[in-house]
């Protein structure tokens, strides 16, 4: 696991207390496209589950909220940086 967002893993580092319960959010485009790639990210990363999911009012976008029982911050970076590769993706939180 490489990761490039050493100024973000300190701060992790420095606020947390880990194993923790790491919330995080994906917001993007109400597609096929996209929640495949929330579906593989889920399948592929351990201890990683959906905690809730909701659309817009139009159903254009599709904002899913993660939880990450993570051991360490490495583990937290990874996941936003492979969050932010998502096909569709629009904002990770």
């Amino acid at each position: 696991m490489i990761v490039k967002n050493t100024k973000l893993l300190e701060l992790l580092e420095s606020q947390l207390t880990f194993p923790t319960h790491y919330m995080h959010k994906v917001i993007g485009k109400n597609s096929e496209k996209f929640l495949a790639a929330v579906a593989a990210l889920l399948k592929t990363t351990v201890r990683l589950s959906v905690k809730s999911k909701k659309e817009t009012a139009n159903q254009a976008h599709v904002s899913i909220t993660l939880e990450l029982h993570a051991h360490s911050a490495h583990e937290v970076v990874f996941l936003i940086e492979r969050s932010q590769q998502l096909t569709d993706v629009l904002y990770v939180l």
